[in-house]
């Protein structure tokens, strides 16, 4: 065996080696790069199910809330009318008749049990 080939051998060698290199480099960061894409597919999936949950918590809440606002504003309408109610003459004659015992004059007021 002369030199140069000894020499060839040896640069085929080398060359040989660097392509084994690159590939197990190219295969590690191929590696890498997919298991981070699956490491970010969990988070993302993980923080999708997470705002689901407390999408579906705030849904719930905002229709008790409603609830709540209906049932306050029948109330208001309840108050409405007790208070247009209590501006009439005939809750004023009620109030003087059943709180204070007032009668008008010449009426004659009849209980049971006397």
């Amino acid at each position: 065996m002369t030199i140069d080939k000894y020499s060839m051998i040896c640069t085929g060698n080398k060359i040989m080696r660097k392509e084994k290199r690159n590939k197990i480099i190219k295969r590690v960061f191929i590696i890498t790069a997919v298991l981070s894409l699956v490491l970010l597919f969990i988070l993302v999936l993980t923080n999708v199910s997470s705002l689901s949950a407390k999408k579906n918590d705030l849904d719930i809440k905002i229709s008790e809330l409603n609830k709540s606002i209906e049932e306050q504003n029948e109330k208001y309408a309840e108050l409405e009318k007790y208070s247009e109610y209590t501006k009439t003459r005939e809750f004023t004659e009620e109030v003087a008749r059943e709180k204070l015992g007032l009668v008008y004059p010449g009426e004659i007021v009849l209980r049971a049990g006397e």
